[in-house]
This record gives C-alpha cells, structure tokens and sequence, in this order.
C-alpha cells in the first residue's frame, strides 16, 4: 500500500503546531510558577498565589492543591491555565 507523502508532511506539521503550542503554555506556567514563588522555595503558597492573583477565588488555589498540603509544587501548578505573570519591576 502506498503512503500519500503530502498527507504525512499534512500530518507532520500540524501535530509540530500543536506540539509547539503545547511547549510553549508550559513554558510560559513554568516562568509564571518561578515568579510566582517570591522566596524561590519551589512552593507557591496561598498568600504568594494571592498576591499574584488578587481576583481569583482561594476556590482555585485548592483546586489546584492536589494533595491538599496547603502549597502548590511545580507539578500541581505547571500547566494550569492561569494567566501569566511578569516580574515586577524593582
């Protein structure tokens, strides 16, 4: 059976596409994690999610809280859909 070549590099690429923007949503929660975590401990704590996120619900921070310990490690937090945050300034 012959292989359609234009369908396989079809195929190719659009799994590169969703592949890369797959990459780049954890790398961008993965920088957000490490701006985040003011004292570079590799924990985000309820008072460090709530300064970075004044408007969500502490609802969420527990949601995200997998194991319930009261913090959220790289694994919980990486990958979430929160919205970026940048370094401040100063």
């Amino acid at each position: 059976m012959k292989v359609d070549s234009p369908m396989i590099t079809k195929f190719t690429l659009v799994s590169a596409s969703i592949l890369g923007a797959a990459g780049l949503a954890f790398a961008g929660t993965a920088n957000t994690f490490t701006v985040i975590d003011e004292n570079a401990d590799a924990q985000i704590t309820l008072g460090e999610f709530q300064k970075a996120y004044p408007s969500l619900d502490p609802e969420i921070f527990a949601q995200l809280d997998r194991d319930q310990d009261n913090i959220l490690s790289p694994s919980e937090f990486i990958g979430s859909n929160l919205p970026e945050v940048e370094p401040s300034e100063g």
